[in-house]
Parts: C-alpha cells; structure tokens; sequence
C-alpha cells in the first residue's frame, strides 16, 4: 500500500517549458478562461498526513462538478494527457476524450464543450489558427 501511496503524480517534459509554441498554448489557454475549470494549481490541506501536508500540485482541474455537456460532472485533471495520447497512438489505440469519449481529438474536445464552457469554447474558436494549434500542443505539453 505505501507504494501507491507515495507514486508520484504526471510531471510535464522538462523541454516543454523552454518551448515557445508551448508557452504561447499556455497564455492563450489562460485567456480563453479554459483555467477558470481546468484550474492550473491546487495545494494538498495542511490536515493531510505530514508527508502530504501543503503541496502544491499542476493537475488543471478544480475538481468541482461543472455542467458542461448536458450533465453535471466533475473536471477532469488534465496532468499527462499528453503523456497518455502518445501512449495511446504509440499502440495504435483510438483517443476517446470527455466523460462519454465522444471526441477522438483535441480540438473536437474543446468543441464538445458547452454550458459554462461555452465562452472559453467560443474564445478558442475566435483565435487564429496558429494560436489554436498552439493551444493543442499546450495541451499535448501537460
């Protein structure tokens, strides 16, 4: 049990930081307010057992329930997905993205997205191709 307990969580490439398409991905999802629920930082509580107290975690999840298809659901940590899609297509497996894997890719994931993600649905869709595309591979990055 202590094994699993003490796994580590998805750690980005360390390369993906000194990536200017990347960082540029990174802006332009914190302006289309993809973070708002895809929340980029969350902290351990400071009542967790000792070893876990206070840390502070990228998992870009709030990891409250949203409605944002026709159902409330909880957000989903975005940590290692890119990480998983190349898994995934490494093995000649289908991507299947969202609660129900109704998107087989990125951007039909952000087109997926409605209720209270239709503003930043909306704020991706208005951005030019070279920001979308850096916007993927952001999320490609995580």
């Amino acid at each position: 049990m202590k094994y699993v307990e003490f796994l580590s969580v998805p750690a980005r490439s360390y390369a993906a930081h000194d990536d200017g398409v990347v960082q540029t991905g990174n802006v332009k999802f914190i302006e289309a307010g993809c973070a708002g629920c895809h929340t980029v930082t969350q902290k351990t509580r400071n009542d967790a057992p000792e070893e876990f107290r206070n840390i502070v975690l990228r998992p870009y999840t709030d990891m409250k329930m949203h409605t944002v298809t026709d159902a409330p659901y909880r957000t989903p940590a975005l940590w290692g997905l890119g990480r998983n899609i190349t898994l995934l297509q490494e093995n000649g497996k289908q991507l299947l993205l969202m609660h129900d894997g109704r998107a087989t890719t990125l951007d039909g994931a952000i087109q997926a997205h409605g209720g209270e993600a239709s503003g930043s649905r909306a704020a991706y869709n208005a951005m030019s191709s070279s920001d979308k595309a850096a916007l993927i591979a952001f999320l490609e990055s995580l």
